[in-house]
């Protein structure tokens, strides 16, 4: 009688909010915060814009001016 070993490798991953997966700690936790940042931004827009249209563009200008915006308030 004859056996087969399949040989089976371990996998770690670490799953996002978001449903990705990554292999790698540093990986996630970057895309983590990413991910996290967004979320925050889309919400503090969604309280604090009066119309849909002000939601929109309250939230893409503070993804696409996030790293002045940290500087600004970093030295408040």
């Amino acid at each position: 009688m004859r056996f087969i070993l399949n040989t089976m490798k371990k996998i770690e991953g670490f799953k996002l909010t978001n449903g990705l997966i990554v292999e790698s700690k540093a990986e996630a936790i970057r895309l983590q915060k990413k991910i996290d940042f967004e979320k925050a931004v889309w919400k503090f827009a969604n309280e604090k814009g009066c119309y849909n249209d002000d939601i929109d563009i309250l939230g893409n200008i503070i993804l696409e001016n996030a790293d002045e915006l940290s500087k600004m308030l970093n030295a408040r």
